[in-house]
């Protein structure tokens, strides 16, 4: 997915670290159970799945006359047997199909100060419903870049405690160099 995020001000964090441990991430776009709205504004980047856990790739249009192209693609993932997960990219007009969720290859978390990444991490990943946007173009004004902070956790963290000063109100933590 690639998607625009309009942002007053955020706070972006990065580290020497070469991988960030996001195992069991499952943030909603519709999250399913209880879990809060803010949720779906969690965003993930930076991903790095490997290519042999690909089942294949089609190139599907998304024009608006078929229905919503999240359904056909996951309707392709449903059909293609071992099928797990599915990715559509809109600017590129691919579906791509894989054998699992390859969130813990991400490298970027994007969010809002509140909930705390575990509250929305709660979130069922294996239901139909389980989207996150991904890849997406941060168009806020990064008003602190914080390089000592060693984790997503602390960058939240951080966002909680002192956004307010700086008018922030979405953070990014990448585990590699900015």
């Amino acid at each position: 997915w690639t998607y625009t995020i309009q942002l007053a001000t955020m706070i972006s964090c990065s580290a020497l670290k070469l991988a960030l441990s996001i195992a069991l991430l499952a943030l909603g776009a519709s999250a399913a159970g209880d879990l809060p709205d803010e949720c779906k504004k969690f965003t993930l980047g930076e991903c790095d799945p490997a290519q042999d856990e690909k089942i294949g790739e089609w190139k599907i249009p998304d024009d608006g006359s078929h229905g919503d192209i999240n359904t056909i693609c996951q309707t392709v993932c449903e059909i293609q047997e071992g099928c797990n997960y599915f990715v559509y990219n809109k600017e590129t007009d691919v579906c791509a199909l894989y054998h699992y969720r390859y969130l813990e290859s991400c490298q970027l978390v994007g969010g809002l100060a509140t909930p705390s990444i575990d509250v929305c991490s709660q979130g069922e990943d294996n239901t139909c419903e389980a989207f996150i946007m991904e890849d997406c173009t941060y168009k806020g004004e990064a008003v602190l870049t914080e390089t000592s902070v060693t984790d997503s956790h602390s960058c939240q963290e951080l966002l909680e405690t002192i956004g307010f000063a700086y008018h922030a109100v979405y953070f990014t933590y990448s585990s590699k160099s900015h």
